[in-house]
């Protein structure tokens, strides 16, 4: 599909929320290659919920074509700013109408998105929300409240001697909802071992949290 007819659909066909296949069926996706990010994504949520072999490629690939993100599901993925783009550096002429350029794009919308997820937050409490992209942690802090908590996950972890990768990973604390941002997901920023300091320390410190989305 051309960046038009798949911008057409998602106006035209997409609600508030949609479940994940059927996103990818409606945008003629079906067969598509799963991106790094939904497959560390999903073996991110399969580690909380301690599905067997949470690490293994192929059962965290099949969970994420028929459970991740699925309608009325334990997951949701929402983007901070929407508009799809196939190259990060290039401003599509399509958007150029509303939005002369990138920045003017995030000018405009960012805040407004901001507050609308907050109200969802606040709205569904979600247990714990994930994030990624190190260059947008400031704008991810502003979806919390004024009482979270911030710290560099070492520090929880009394680990100074922690890798390169989790020295990049910061934890905020909350009552209703744990946030974790992270660097990226896949591509050298996140391991599967990175993935189990993360979700262990969660477990062993939120058994509570993990238990509510792991009996819905």
């Amino acid at each position: 599909l051309s960046l038009e007819d798949n911008v057409k659909i998602r106006i035209n066909s997409f609600g508030e929320t949609i479940g994940l296949s059927e996103a990818h069926h409606l945008l003629k996706e079906d067969n598509q290659k799963l991106s790094q990010v939904w497959l560390f994504a999903s073996k991110i949520v399969c580690s909380i919920i301690n599905v067997s072999d949470w690490n293994d490629t192929e059962k965290s690939k099949e969970y994420a074509r028929t459970k991740f993100e699925a309608e009325n599901g334990i997951t949701l993925a929402v983007e901070l700013l929407p508009l799809p783009r196939s190259n990060m550096k290039i401003w599509p002429e399509i958007y150029k109408e509303l939005f002369p350029n990138y920045e003017t794009y995030k000018e405009i919308i960012l805040k407004e998105r901001l507050e609308f997820l907050r109200k969802k937050i606040a709205m569904h409490k979600p247990k714990f929300i994930f994030t990624y992209g190190k260059g947008n942690y400031d704008d991810y802090r502003k979806l919390s409240d004024t009482k979270t908590k911030w710290t560099n996950l070492p520090d929880l972890l009394n680990d100074r001697l922690s890798g390169r990768n989790l020295s990049l990973v910061t934890v905020g604390i909350s009552d209703k909802t744990i946030y974790v941002l992270l660097p990226f997901l896949g591509n050298g920023w996140i391991s599967e071992k990175d993935i189990e300091v993360i979700t262990n320390y969660l477990k062993n410190n939120f058994p509570g949290k993990i238990q509510e989305i792991t009996t819905i």
